[in-house]
């Protein structure tokens, strides 16, 4: 499919919702999102790095049903857990190197029983995703290193084309599907419309059954995805088609909240995927979202989480990019909500590693990030 055509789509999704419209409405927030982060390096070196992002996110509703979605970004850092630190997670979520351009841009019905998406979209935005994790800065927190990493996926800040949706089958049962595309390649800064389907590089299928229980506090997700792409089998030495994950993800509302606003959450992730394709072989992450524990005059939020990722042991005598073989996060973080448009969040990360020995220091991540609406 060219981009031509791409955009046709997304041009008469566009006018077919018009035709029907009762009443449009049109939402716009911009922000930038940037931290100023202090590391160290496995070599004793210190460095102070700047990150940021600019995101524009525009929704353009239909009546009750259809709404059509655009999301713009610029970012900018030197990409410090690459070049620097070679954590084999990604200390910050916001790291992207220099990049502009369009994010997603997509047709989103949702109704009350089923609601699906199509366009260019990214993976994480409605899968694999823990609504308490996202309050962490650590990468895997948000998307796990398994996945991330095992995968040629399209997540931030890369997107590519596909479907995604759900079903409300029951009032504690929702499934969650995804087709999309299996590979996204940039070369350049610019992040277009541009995406190519083919066999070699495959498609993803994910399927992710929700349940919610006991009176809504407790939402878990088990889901399994399928690459359908080229993988080195690293135990067979040769190349196979296709590689399986399952996860596990919880989200637990262990105090509800009190006059004070006051509530305590918990959550945890598992991944593991199959193992002769695998780079990962295993992913775990928990942790704690603790609201309005501190009294302040504004909602405030405490976060404390644990996440390990391990490489697979075929891959330790090779020649993989990370010069480690297990590595676990700790990240602490205290987010200060001054406005809807206005936050502080400093957080802490300790990375604790196994690595190939030549490395004799663990680095420590300690950065102060913020958010302004424009």
């Amino acid at each position: 499919m060219s981009n031509k055509h791409f955009v046709l789509i997304l041009i008469n999704s566009f006018l077919i919702s018009n035709v029907v419209a009762q009443k449009t409405s049109v939402q716009s927030r911009t922000q930038y999102t940037g931290e100023v982060v202090f590391h160290t390096t496995p070599f004793g070196d210190r460095h102070l790095s700047l990150i940021g992002l600019f995101q524009n996110d525009t929704e353009i509703k239909f009546n009750r049903y259809h709404r059509f979605g655009l999301s713009l970004i610029a970012t900018h850092d030197g990409e410090p857990s690459l070049n620097r630190t070679r954590d084999l997670q990604t200390f910050s979520n916001l790291e992207a190197g220099t990049v502009y351009g369009i994010f997603e841009a997509y047709y989103h019905y949702k109704g009350e029983k089923a609601e699906f998406k199509i366009g260019t979209q990214d993976l994480n935005s409605d899968l694999l995703v823990s609504s308490n994790a996202l309050l962490f800065t650590h990468s895997s927190l948000g998307l796990d290193a398994a996945t991330n990493i095992n995968l040629p996926a399209i997540t931030y800040p890369l997107s590519g084309f596909g479907i995604t949706g759900k079903f409300n089958l029951t009032s504690y049962l929702n499934l969650r599907f995804g087709i999309l595309d299996g590979r996204r390649n940039s070369s350049s800064s610019f992040l277009g419309l541009s995406f190519a389907i083919n066999r070699t590089d495959g498609m993803l299928y994910l399927i992710e059954p929700e349940l919610t229980m006991f009176k809504e506090r407790l939402k878990a997700k088990f889901g399994t995805y399928y690459h359908s792409g080229i993988f080195v089998d690293n135990i067979a030495l040769e190349i196979n088609r296709g590689l399986w994950g399952f996860y596990s993800i919880s989200d637990l509302e262990l105090l509800r909240p009190s006059k004070e606003g006051k509530s305590a959450h918990f959550f945890y992730q598992l991944t593991t995927s199959s193992k002769n394709v695998s780079i990962v072989d295993f992913y775990f992450g928990a942790g704690f979202r603790l609201v309005n524990m501190i009294k302040t005059n504004t909602k405030n939020e405490i976060g404390i989480a644990v996440a390990s990722a391990s490489i697979n042991p075929v891959f330790e005598s090779t020649n993989h990019p990370w010069i480690v073989n297990e590595e676990t996060v700790f990240e602490a973080n205290w987010k200060i909500h001054f406005s809807d448009k206005l936050y502080l969040q400093p957080y802490f990360q300790y990375l604790l590693r196994k690595d190939g020995g030549r490395e004799t220091n663990d680095p420590i991540i300690i950065a102060l990030r913020g958010c302004i609406g424009l």
